[in-house]
Parts: structure tokens; C-alpha cells; sequence
């Protein structure tokens, strides 16, 4: 078989797979919706974020007030890579693929277990990033980590504020699911969060908490088209994204901007590698704060891949997909590749807030 086969085949079931609009786009799309893309290994991010303050007056005979300025600052931030291979050994080419008959020809077999190999590779893909710009909003960090969960160094912290981090406790007397969203609209007001297409992901504790708050509940009652409170019936998928529904449009009473409350179940339990224990995507007791009007980046940068001559080519992609050989056994390995990062412009914007509930 040759290599050249190999490639053509699983690019295009990659994009079949991933890029047909009724599948829905990543969440990774739109948490970080600019795109950055560059063969090189680095991404310079040059931020600079005011603190505005008001002019003080002087008297006649003084001097002008001195006013400091920030001249921001300059980051350089080095891309990890991820890359993960198949072999294709005389076992697996012998093997018949499956929904497939075992009369059909060995190349027609081995096209279709290709085709399996490269799903399996993409499906992977899509989980880690999902988890990593749901993390990276959440916590701050963008994870990237080795076999087995290993620590390598290669993670981004973003060493957001500790405004970031909430807290509320359900079991409290008197506690309120509009007490517990307004104290998050509040801190985004006092960080200077952009006050529309602001969101909550909640995980299914908050989820649970919400559809059985006795206030939500009397609102929801109150008015079958309420300002206050819009629900769905149905599930309704927000902004196309695959697994990302929504709950409710709500402005908590006392808040300056609604909020998107959202759910995010694609389907599968996040298993970080094989022999993992499947986890949510949110944890259960964790909201996610943000906005998606505030400025954020989908970095890809180059990574080295064998073109269809066997030379080599500095690529840029979602996913790159190449193969090679080795001679003995002849073994052709199929090799996926993503060297990417998500980086939040102002990083203070996203908040966690982490429940107690009974």
C-alpha cells in the first residue's frame, strides 16, 4: 500500500468527520474565537489593559499633577506539541475492517481500518481540546500533560487574579440561586467584563440547583414570556456547538446584563487517556464565568510532517496527518500531530465559582 494512499485517505475523513456543519463546531471555536495561525513555534501576545482613573485638579500656583502610565507588557509563549501514532502491522492489515464483509479485497479492508484509525485519532483530539479552553477559562491554565497525566512543564498559566475565584454555599440559610449569579455578575461588572453575550456553564450540581431554586421557579411562573427569565422547552444548541445547550436566558435580579445560563454534555465522559477514569467536562460542583465578547486566541502553530513525496514540510492544522515506514517488520505508522494553545487577552474576564450544595 502506498504511503500516499494512506495520507489522501484519512485527511479527508478528517474533515468529513469534523467539518460538516450539522456536526457542530468544537467549544475550543468559540470560547477562543480568533484564530492565530503561523508555521512558527511561538506566539508574542503585547497586552495592554488600563485601569482608568479620574484627572485631579490643581491650583493656580501648583505644578500639573504627575500621572503614571503602564506600558503593558510583552509575552512570549512557547506552543506545546502533541503528536500520537498507529502502527499498521501485517496483523491489522490481514484483519477485516469493521462493517465490512470478509469477502471484500484486503486493500478495500485496509482503506476502511485506516479510515477507523483516523477517526479514533480525531475524536481524541476534539476531546483533550475541548477540555483544555473549557479548563483554561476555568482555572486560568491551559493543560498539557504527558503519557499517563504526567507533569512535563509544558502548561500555561495564565496567573489570573484571585477575583476570579468564587465560591457559594446552597446549605446556607437563606442562599438563593439569584444570590449566587449575582455575585457573579458583580465581580464581572468590577473586573469591566463586556456586559453582553456574558455566560454561565454550569456543572450538573449548579444544573440541578437551578431547576429546583424556589425563586427561579416563582419567576418561571410569574410570566409565560418573562423579561426576566427566558427557558426552552427543547433542547436548544448555542452558537452550533456540538454538546453546548441551553438552559435559560436570565437576568439575575439586581444584575446590569443577563446571562447565558448553558450546559455542555457532548455526548461522552472526558477520559484523559487510556486507563483513565471518565470525569465531566465541568466538574459538578463548578460554574464557568466568561464572556464571549472579550478578546481570545486559537493559536496553531508549525509542526514537521511527511508530504505525500516522503520530504518533509513545516505544516499548520487542527490535525496533521501523515504516515511512515519501518522495514522490519514492514509496519506503516499513521501519525496525528496538533501543536496549539488557547490564550485569553485578559485572563481576569473568567471566573469559577465553586458550589456547596447539601
Amino acid at each position: 500500500m502506498s504511503k500516499d494512499l494512506i495520507t489522501r485517505t484519512a485527511t479527508e475523513l478528517y474533515k468529513e468527520k469534523h467539518m460538516l456543519p450539522e456536526n457542530g463546531i468544537g467549544i475550543e471555536n468559540l470560547l477562543f474565537s480568533t484564530d492565530n495561525s503561523d508555521p512558527s513555534a511561538s506566539f508574542r501576545l503585547d497586552r495592554l489593559i488600563s485601569s482608568p482613573h479620574g484627572l485631579t485638579y490643581r491650583s493656580s500656583s501648583n505644578q500639573s499633577v504627575i500621572r503614571r502610565f503602564k506600558a503593558g507588557t510583552t509575552e512570549l509563549v512557547e506552543v506545546p506539541r502533541a503528536s500520537e501514532k498507529t502502527p499498521i502491522d501485517e496483523e491489522l492489515r490481514d484483519a477485516v475492517a469493521a462493517g465490512s464483509d470478509a469477502t471484500e479485497a484486503q486493500m478495500t479492508q485496509m482503506i476502511k481500518n485506516v479510515e477507523n484509525i483516523i477517526e479514533d485519532h480525531a475524536e481524541g483530539h476534539a476531546m483533550t481540546k475541548a477540555k483544555q479552553a473549557l479548563d483554561t477559562v476555568r482555572t486560568g491554565v491551559f493543560n498539557a500533560k504527558g503519557v499517563k497525566g504526567a507533569d512535563l512543564g509544558l502548561d500555561f498559566d495564565h496567573e489570573r487574579s484571585a477575583s476570579g475565584d468564587l465560591t457559594y454555599d446552597f446549605t446556607a440559610g437563606g442562599a438563593t440561586m439569584n444570590e449566587a449569579l449575582l455575585e457573579l455578575s458583580d465581580a464581572m461588572d468590577s473586573e469591566g467584563v463586556p456586559p453582553n453575550n456574558r455566560y454561565a456553564i454550569m456543572g450538573s450540581d449548579w444544573r440541578s440547583q437551578f431547576g429546583s431554586d424556589s425563586g427561579i421557579i416563582e419567576i418561571m411562573k410569574a410570566n409565560n414570556s418573562n423579561q426576566i427569565l427566558e427557558q426552552q422547552m427543547f433542547n436548544q444548541k448555542f452558537g452550533n456547538v456540538n454538546g453546548l445547550n441551553v438552559i435559560a436566558h436570565y437576568r439575575p435580579v439586581g444584575a446590569t446584563s443577563p446571562l447565558w445560563i448553558l450546559s455542555y454534555e457532548p455526548g461522552v465522559p472526558y477520559i484523559a487517556y487510556d486507563g483513565a477514569t471518565a470525569a465531566p467536562f465541568v466538574p459538578a460542583t463548578s460554574l464557568i464565568g466568561g464572556c464571549l465578547d472579550d478578546k481570545t486566541y486559537n493559536v496553531k502553530r508549525g509542526v514537521d510532517a511527511f508530504n505525500d513525496m516522503g520530504k518533509v514540510d513545516r505544516v499548520v492544522g487542527d490535525l496533521v496527518i501523515d504516515s511512515y515506514s519501518d522495514n522490519d517488520p514492514i509496519t506503516t505508522f499513521v501519525r496525528s500531530t496538533t501543536r496549539h494553545i488557547y490564550v485569553y487577552g485578559n485572563i481576569d474576564h473568567t471566573f469559577e465559582s465553586v458550589g456547596t450544595f447539601s
